[in-house]
């Protein structure tokens, strides 16, 4: 299974990135994050073109995702998702591509408003 897989893969990386020192992981919150804001700068700096980076994040993310957990009030996936996916808006060509962006965002504009209320 391809979602298995990759989440295999990411977790690898996030455990190589762990040991080298750039991440730590917060048990409390059950998730990795920067060991400090200097290595998240130093890092996202390395990154030659940010826009591309963020749409190719986003589109890993989206693809990887099974659409339940995307539309799950519990889980802030979707948000995450349409947030690198607007990041990255630039190398979106493909127009059929461009409405289904269109439409996780609206997506994800309907959940916050029901959230909100």
């Amino acid at each position: 299974d391809s979602q298995h897989s990759v989440q295999g893969e990411v977790t690898e990386w996030l455990r190589v990135a762990e040991s080298q020192g750039f991440l730590c992981y917060n048990h409390g919150a059950s998730r990795f994050e920067f060991a400090s804001a200097d290595v998240q700068t130093v890092l996202y700096n390395m990154i030659g073109d940010h826009g591309q980076f963020h749409y190719h994040l986003g589109r890993t993310l989206w693809k990887a995702c099974p659409v339940a957990s995307l539309s799950s009030t519990s889980n802030n996936m979707l948000d995450i998702v349409v947030s690198q996916l607007l990041l990255g808006k630039s190398s979106i060509q493909d127009s059929r591509e461009k409405s289904a962006v269109a439409n996780l965002c609206l997506q994800a504009g309907a959940r916050a408003a029901q959230q909100s209320s």
